[in-house]
């Protein structure tokens, strides 16, 4: 994917987090499996840039947004939050529509953290670095399973984004969800 594309989806981000109030229009929240403060293995600040499984953060709330096409849902994006570790992390998935299109998403999330840095987290990309900022890099990401970013200090209120990209590269779509 042209860094172009990729620095674009990177300034929405950056605009949705200074505007961290902002949530989709269709967001719905839902509760998963909760994490105990004694399995995390790290806790708000400590854990930006980290992958969520590996330091046993489970999701105790999820905000979920629809991504559609025109009328068709191409992907679903989520913003989940661990009460055991105060942290977020972006996940997203394309649905089988999106897979038959052959779309790609890349999908991100932002928050000012709770020391007052900006955090922002991207995949694909790095992955489990500890770094503040982790950008895109490469192409979307076109498989069937969930795709998901590193975490970022679920302090403040965090921001999550998706952008759905047609087999050519080409911006369809973007969503976004916070909590």
């Amino acid at each position: 994917m042209p860094a172009r594309r990729i620095l674009a989806l990177a300034a929405s981000l950056i605009a949705a987090a200074g505007t961290a109030a902002a949530t989709a229009s269709s967001a719905s929240a839902a509760t998963a499996g909760r994490t105990s403060v004694a399995s995390a293995r790290c806790s708000g600040y400590s854990c930006h840039g980290r992958n969520p499984t590996v330091y046993d953060c489970t999701a105790a709330s999820t905000v979920t947004a629809p991504v559609k096409y025109g009328s068709t849902q191409v992907a679903t994006l989520y913003d989940r939050y661990s009460s055991g570790c105060n942290a977020n992390w972006g996940r997203a998935q394309l649905t089988a529509a999106g897979l038959k299109a052959h779309d790609q998403i890349i999908v991100a999330i932002a928050t000012i953290d709770s020391r007052g840095h900006y955090e922002s987290m991207c995949y694909p990309g790095p992955n489990n670095t500890g770094q503040l900022i982790e950008a895109c890099s490469g192409a979307g990401y076109a498989g069937s399973l969930f795709a998901y970013s590193d975490m970022v200090d679920g302090t403040n209120t965090t921001t999550a984004s998706v952008g759905v990209y047609n087999s050519s590269g080409k911006l369809l779509v973007t969503a976004s969800a916070s909590q």
